[in-house]
């Protein structure tokens, strides 16, 4: 939101006709425009959109290869583990899969839109709030409903 000199938030115009379809948290969709996190993007040149789902954290990632890592090395020497060994061999393996299965419930994949503007592939929103995102993957679609011209409503992609 633009501030004055002082301060003190400048109203939002609004154009006579325009209809805001989402309007919170720095995200707001009206029939003309998408605006995310004070980029403003026109709604008739945002093209191919789609929705995906960004790839799990670093963390998730590494504890998941470092339990893969470890597990194989256990195979490996089965064999030759007594019952200390096997003690150990749970207790090394158990930190990164407590990891591993914090990273999967406690830090969920985000949701994001990318679409081409201008020639350019952009991602214009990423959250992890699945009832917001679908909120305002709604207001998009409900454009695109209004215009039949535009050129496509956001779509599901696997990612």
């Amino acid at each position: 939101m633009e501030r004055t000199q002082r301060g003190s938030p400048v109203p939002e115009r609004r154009r006579p006709g325009e209809t805001i379809l989402y309007n919170a948290d720095g995200v707001k969709v009206t029939d003309r425009w998408l605006v995310v996190g004070g980029r403003r993007y026109p709604i008739e040149s945002l093209c191919e959109l789609r929705v995906v789902r960004a790839p799990h954290s670093r963390l998730t990632i590494d504890a998941g290869i470092a339990s893969g890592v470890i597990a194989f090395g256990i195979v490996l020497t089965a064999r030759y583990l007594d019952p200390a060994g096997w003690l150990g061999a749970a207790v090394v393996l158990a930190v990164p899969l407590s990891l591993l299965v914090y990273g999967l419930l406690r830090r969920p994949r985000p949701f994001e839109i990318w679409a081409q503007y201008q020639g350019l592939t952009v991602r214009l929103l990423s959250m992890r709030d699945p009832r917001r995102f679908g909120q305002i993957r709604r207001a998009l679609i409900r454009v695109q409903e209004w215009e039949p011209d535009l050129p496509s409503r956001p779509r599901d992609t696997a990612a």
